[in-house]
């Protein structure tokens, strides 16, 4: 997959079908729009993704804007799911500012050489968003691209978008978020040393720092899955601060993996997180930490048991 970033003067050098939007956290949303993309990628199109960089709520707002997928998240799920190009148009308020029609005509027809355009029916691009739907279809007549509006999806009366998924993973409703993402929700990162307290409990742990543009769930213990060097591991996580451990300390996520004894410190490591099952707590002792921890253990077990995955 070729990434195009920090370069808005760039020029693809054969038609495509451009898929366009924020793609905060990719739901299943998203991947209706991925469905027609991939329909129509048999007239010979090659197939690119569109999105902005920073997000809009994070350029005008000047403040960080936590998000359910990180850059690198997107990038790799992109490559998975075997997208050719990825364009992360470089967004400042003077780009922000083109007039919609210009914007497409540069960017959409000239640069991107767009054949045909895959977009939500609630589009917005240009100029404080002036561009719509309807615009762009007209835009399509004028400029000679075929334009595929997909509507809204609705799961269960629940309709599938960013902004709901974000409150529902604030709340820990992790299956829910799984339904709408289509997936669990995902964190990856670089295992890091930590402070060796698990090992002390028989409970040694693999510990990474989430990027602080991750939008995150509730400190607390959740049952997991990590994916290392390609396998898919059960585990048990825990997000926070280590309220028992330490007064200081930047947001961890602590994985517990059964059954694993590897050194894998500096590895990559992809995680998934299934359940919520309790919220952090501060304990007097290490003692009855680590007898808490064990009840989460064997808790955990009780858990991929039924869910038949262990």
């Amino acid at each position: 997959m070729i990434i195009i970033e920090k370069n808005n003067e760039f020029q693809l050098d054969k038609p495509s079908i451009v898929m366009i939007g924020k793609f905060d956290g990719v739901h299943m949303g998203h991947r209706e729009l991925l469905k027609v993309q991939e329909m129509h990628r048999k007239e010979g199109l090659q197939s690119v993704i569109f999105t902005f960089d920073p997000s809009p709520a994070e350029l005008f707002s000047g403040k960080i804007v936590p998000e359910l997928s990180t850059k690198e998240e997107k990038r790799h799920l992109f490559k998975e799911l075997g997208v050719d190009v990825l364009i992360e148009f470089s967004l400042t308020k003077e780009s922000a500012a083109i007039k919609p029609e210009a914007f497409v005509e540069q960017f959409l027809v000239k640069q991107c050489m767009a054949k045909r355009v895959v977009a939500g029916t609630d589009v917005t691009f240009g100029d404080k968003g002036a561009g719509d739907a309807n615009l762009l279809m007209a835009l399509g007549a004028v400029h000679g691209f075929a334009v595929d509006l997909v509507d809204k999806l609705c799961l269960e009366g629940d309709e599938v978008s960013s902004t709901r998924i974000r409150a529902l993973l604030l709340e820990g409703r992790m299956e829910e978020v799984q339904r709408l993402l289509g997936e669990p929700y995902h964190f990856r990162g670089i295992v890091e040393h930590g402070n060796q307290l698990g090992r002390t409990i028989d409970m040694p742990t693999a510990n990474i720092i989430p990027e602080m543009k991750k939008l995150l769930p509730p400190n607390g213990v959740y049952f997991s899955k990590c994916r290392i060097d390609g396998k898919i591991y059960h585990g048990v996580s825990n997000i926070g601060r280590k309220p028992s451990v330490e007064q200081e300390h930047p947001i961890g996520i602590e994985t517990y993996i059964y059954d694993f004894t590897e050194d894998i410190y500096d590895k990559t490591m992809d995680l998934w997180f299934y359940h919520y099952e309790r919220p952090e707590k501060k304990f007097d002792s290490v003692e009855s930490l680590a007898e808490q921890l064990r009840m989460d253990k064997e808790n955990g077990k009780v858990f991929w048991r039924e869910e038949h995955d262990l």
